[in-house]
């Protein structure tokens, strides 16, 4: 089980709000580590998931 203040999951194909709790609520972010990680994985479109390997992908 996980526990969040604040929540908001969409589905990847039909981008539609599958789950909510306080989604319209302001809170800081958690991480900023983790947030830059997630862009950095998504601009490089790399998997968000499993081991990652520093190397460019070219």
């Amino acid at each position: 089980m996980l526990r969040s203040k604040a929540v908001c999951v969409v589905g990847e194909r039909t981008r539609t709000v599958l789950t909510e709790k306080r989604a319209d609520t302001v809170l800081p972010i958690a991480s900023i580590c983790r947030l830059m990680s997630a862009v950095v994985s998504l601009d490089a479109k790399r998997p968000l998931h499993g081991p990652h390997d520093p190397s460019p992908t070219s």
